[in-house]
């Protein structure tokens, strides 16, 4: 397996002349694992994947703020298009499923799905750099875009014209193409995750129509990138909170700062512990490591993106520092006065404790193998099983039966 090559599991490779093309890490792993599980669905998850890496490279660019000058982020998007739909109707003997699993239940009651146009901006966790690209949370937008392929494929099969569906990932500014400087390192000092919080929601605010009419965004964070989304929501556009909703994974270091020498340094210790557990033993990350480098490497040169020189790498290390100890310091999410719906592990080790585990089993859940949401002020969380705090966004299964779905829409649409 190799960043040049398509899984062997798919289609041996073809002699050719041409130039192959460059693939993301997720799309190999991803690729190959989905292949091993439903073989029946592999062609079509290729084209899916095919097209994410297609519009992501093409797509990826820099953002430099105007309200801090010096600081920037790289970014990209990916955009669900009819024509990706009736790529998918190439496929044959489909069959009529709907794609209704149990993640439905614990993923909140989401609002505006009618809106003309959804936008969905993910923020990645911390990572020390050059990773924390736009392409770091690449696993949340595979999982995103394949979940939204519905609000396209049901459009197009009931004869109406679809919504304008978009899926944007953003990177740190301490990851590649990214840029940080003296001032941005003292305002994480100062003000803690909040000063990415205005970074981008600088950038949001640009994307969004000025009215804020017939939009849907949603702002999903994982770990550190969770803590993000929801402070970046109070600095958007009025008109434009309206319409936001937040989904929060596994969110860190969002404890008081009166509880750092507690909750802080859990944290610390469970993320270091399990970042060394999952390169010891974790083959999927191993894989992805393998193929992070040379992945960054190439992307770099065909987006002319220029090598960090070495002040810069010493201010990408001081700024990745300084989150660090915000992650350890606390920033507390607003659950009281903000509406999200907050997603976290049982076991998740920067945040277990006994009480919550005990809280959890006393609760319990109406059906088997299902978990209690607990209100916080006007927030909802739900755990769900998870043995680290990393996870992947793996659902073959769901992922399976949304492919059948979109493939049907498709050739129903055709008259197939």
């Amino acid at each position: 397996m190799n960043l040049e090559q398509s899984a062997e599991t798919i289609e041996p490779q073809k002699e050719s002349q041409e130039k192959p093309k460059l693939h993301t890490p997720y799309y190999e792993v991803t690729l190959k694992e989905f292949a091993e599980a439903h073989p029946e669905k592999a062609e079509a998850m290729k084209t899916v994947l095919d097209e994410i890496d297609k519009q992501g490279i093409k797509n990826f660019d820099v953002f430099r703020s105007e309200a801090m000058p010096g600081v920037a982020f790289s970014h990209t998007k990916l955009t669900i298009t009819p024509e990706l739909i009736n790529k998918l109707s190439k496929n044959s003997n489909v069959a009529e499923t709907e794609p209704q699993a149990k993640e439905d239940d614990v993923e909140g009651k989401e609002e505006k799905t009618d809106a003309k146009r959804q936008d969905y901006f993910l923020f990645t966790a911390f990572a020390p750099p050059p990773d924390g690209h736009a392409f770091t949370v690449q696993d949340v937008a595979i999982d995103r875009y394949i979940r939204l392929l519905p609000r396209v494929a049901g459009a197009l099969k009931r004869g109406e014209k679809p919504p304008e569906v978009n899926v944007h990932l953003l990177g740190a500014p301490t990851g590649m193409g990214g840029a940080v400087t003296e001032e941005w390192i003292e305002n994480i000092k100062k003000n803690g995750l909040d000063a990415h919080a205005k970074l981008y929601s600088e950038f949001i605010n640009g994307q969004e129509p000025e009215n804020g009419k017939d939009v849907h965004v949603v702002l999903q964070g994982v770990s550190k990138g969770a803590v993000v989304a929801e402070k970046t929501s109070k600095y958007l556009s009025e008109k434009l909170q309206k319409n936001t909703q937040r989904l929060l994974d596994n969110p860190a270091g969002e404890h008081e700062q009166k509880e750092m020498w507690t909750k802080g340094k859990q944290v610390v210790q469970g993320l270091a512990a399990e970042t060394l557990w999952r390169m010891v033993a974790d083959s999927k990350m191993k894989d992805l490591m393998k193929l992070g480098g040379p992945f960054a490497e190439k992307l770099a040169e065909e987006k002319n993106i220029p090598k960090d020189g070495n002040e810069q790498k010493k201010l990408k290390l001081k700024a990745a520092l300084a989150e660090g100890l915000a992650l350890f310091k606390g920033s507390p999410l607003n659950t009281e006065n903000t509406r999200s719906f907050i997603r976290r592990g049982i076991y998740d080790p920067l945040t277990f404790t006994p009480k919550r585990l005990f809280d959890i089993w006393r609760k319990g859940g109406k059906e088997k193998g299902s978990f209690p949401m607990f209100q916080k002020g006007r927030s909802l969380e739900v755990p769900f099983k998870s043995l680290g705090h990393f996870f992947f966004y793996n659902r073959f299964d769901r992922w399976n039966k949304i492919l059948g779905y979109s493939e049907n829409a498709a050739e129903k649409k055709n008259g197939a």
